[in-house]
């Protein structure tokens, strides 16, 4: 019996699951030595012929190649358009925004959002990101003239994170102790992506003639905001403190976060454009 249908009504089905599936060539194979990936184009064309009015699919859309990928997913649109109850399990964000309605976010049993798609991949992407930053990187160093207290990323309620939404600005502190009196100090950041390719620097000069107490024991502190233009992915900071009074401490991957968002891009920008085109005749 093939999911609640009789055996004649199985029979009668058998040839357009085959022909769906695209297994005619292998029609006379053992199950047992299909590959994974004809099992799930086999129960994929079995789901569809059974007719039921409440499917539960997991996971079994992106199967085969492109052109079978599209079948299934117009095969998913029709029987949203015939009305059928649909509850697709998938780790796919993409395919949650486009196939469905609503959307439940679980974690460890637990239900953790529930509302539009688009909302429950956001939290899906900053769960999952939180849960795998890892350590932060050295986040202190000391010299002969400075100590390198901390270097974090905050929210905007200056709480540390390890995450940033893609929709938000970065806000980066920095916390250090001169050792020594200084008339200035520079403190540099080099932003460097997953491989260690510098994307992004920037510093700021602090000066004694600019109001600031310089002298051996003072603590100073500095946040820096950045617009964020970086695409989803990890991302370190390398923080440089330097001073004409020979202060000079550099530490390698101060600090690391993660940037989480749903924008699809390749590289370590994402970059708004306006693209124009124009069309002129080839023979004057």
């Amino acid at each position: 019996v093939m999911m609640g249908l009789t055996p004649k009504e199985t029979r009668a089905k058998l040839s357009s699951v085959i022909e769906f599936a695209e297994l005619e060539e292998f029609v006379d194979l053992k199950l047992k030595n299909y590959s994974s990936g004809m099992q799930v184009r086999l129960a994929f064309s079995v789901m569809l012929e059974a007719d039921a009015d409440v499917l539960l699919i997991d996971e079994v859309l992106a199967v085969g190649d492109a052109a079978f990928q599209q079948k299934c997913a117009d095969a998913f649109h029709q029987m949203k358009i015939e009305g059928k109850t649909i509850i697709l399990v998938t780790h796919d964000m993409a395919a949650a925004e486009a196939y469905c309605d609503r959307a439940m976010l679980l974690a460890d049993g637990d239900i953790q959002f529930l509302g539009s798609p688009a909302e429950a991949g956001h939290e899906y992407l900053k769960l999952n990101f939180e849960g795998g930053v890892g350590e932060a990187g050295a986040g202190g160093g000391e010299s002969d003239g400075v100590k390198l207290l901390s270097c974090r990323l905050e929210d905007e309620s200056g709480a540390e994170t390890m995450t940033v939404d893609n929709r938000e600005e970065i806000r980066v502190k920095v916390e250090m102790e001169l050792q020594r009196d200084a008339d200035a100090v520079h403190i540099g950041f080099t932003f460097a992506s997953a491989d260690d390719l510098g994307v992004f620097e920037f510093g700021e000069m602090v000066t004694k003639e600019g109001g600031f107490d310089l002298r051996a024991g003072k603590r100073v502190s500095l946040t820096a905001t950045v617009e964020n233009r970086f695409a989803a992915g990890r991302y370190f900071v390398h923080c440089g403190i330097h001073s004409p009074s020979g202060i000079a401490l550099y530490v390698h991957k101060a600090l690391t976060f993660v940037v989480f968002g749903s924008k699809d891009t390749r590289g370590v920008m994402s970059l708004d454009r306006r693209v124009e085109v124009e069309i002129e005749d080839g023979q004057k």
